[in-house]
């Protein structure tokens, strides 16, 4: 994430299903989770995908949003 030229946050990511999607990563291997935060940018960063969105894509991979 930069704000102007300078990088503020770095948000790992995965890109899923034939690179349609990009998913941040989940808190571990075995806690599916997403955080509010990197479930935002998630949604931020798929929101050009037409018919199954970034919900359904998480949905399919067993990840969560934690609370």
């Amino acid at each position: 994430i930069y704000y102007g030229q300078t990088r503020v946050l770095e948000v790992p990511c995965v890109y899923v299903d034939g690179g349609r999607h990009v998913i941040p990563y989940p808190r571990n291997a075995t806690d599916l989770t997403l955080t509010p935060f990197r479930y935002h940018v998630g949604r931020i960063l798929n929101h050009h995908i037409p018919g199954h969105g970034f919900d359904f894509a998480l949905q399919q991979a067993g990840i969560t949003v934690s609370e």
